[in-house]
């Protein structure tokens, strides 16, 4: 099947449901979560990955990335922030 989601500043978009995982929050909580296939730009690098979705409207991050997606790719500096904007 498809899920249907919005991302901030987008229209509904459409994506392959390809399962639903377990995802336990930082507060403890678990969750089942659409799984998704799709490509995230970084700067001028466009990665393939999969990644979960849930409704963040009322969190400050709209998005966050993993260690999984970041391994191998980019070297994170904690005291720079929208380094790439």
């Amino acid at each position: 099947g498809y899920v249907v989601f919005r991302f901030e500043g987008s229209g509904l978009l459409r994506a392959k449901l390809i399962a639903r995982k377990t995802i336990t929050s930082s507060n403890g909580e678990s969750t089942k979560r659409p799984l998704i296939r799709t490509r995230i730009k970084l700067g001028r690098r466009l990665i393939h990955s999969e990644i979960t979705l849930i409704d963040r409207r009322k969190m400050k991050d709209k998005m966050l990335l993993g260690r999984k997606l970041l391994k191998r790719r980019f070297i994170i500096d904690p005291t720079l922030s929208y380094a790439l904007s």
